[in-house]
């Protein structure tokens, strides 16, 4: 059984993945801001609570969206790649069948 790649499906799928990246971080930026809306209407330790929990949640999402966005990236790059792979073998296949 050999790996099969179609590099096209890798660069969509890539692509897919980059917007759902930028739709969700516009959504956890959006969260955030409830957060901290609603931690003005707390007093003491509620509102000291709910600081830090938006603290934590900001910096979990920035980690996710950067290796998620990342992840993406590494995809694209990967389908050029094949791509590339792919167009020297031929090349190499062209070359040989036509010195013989």
């Amino acid at each position: 059984m050999a790996l099969q790649i179609n590099p096209e499906d890798v660069n969509r799928h890539a692509w897919a993945l980059i917007d759902a990246v930028t739709d969700s971080r516009a959504d956890h930026a959006h969260d955030v801001d409830s957060i901290a809306e609603a931690a003005g209407g707390w007093i003491g330790e509620s509102a000291r609570a709910l600081n830090e929990v938006q603290g934590v949640w900001s910096d979990q999402g920035d980690v996710l969206h950067r290796n998620l966005g990342g992840l993406g990236t590494w995809m694209q790059e990967a389908a050029s790649r094949f791509t590339a792979q792919d167009q020297r073998s031929r090349d190499s296949i062209a070359k040989n069948d036509g010195g013989q």
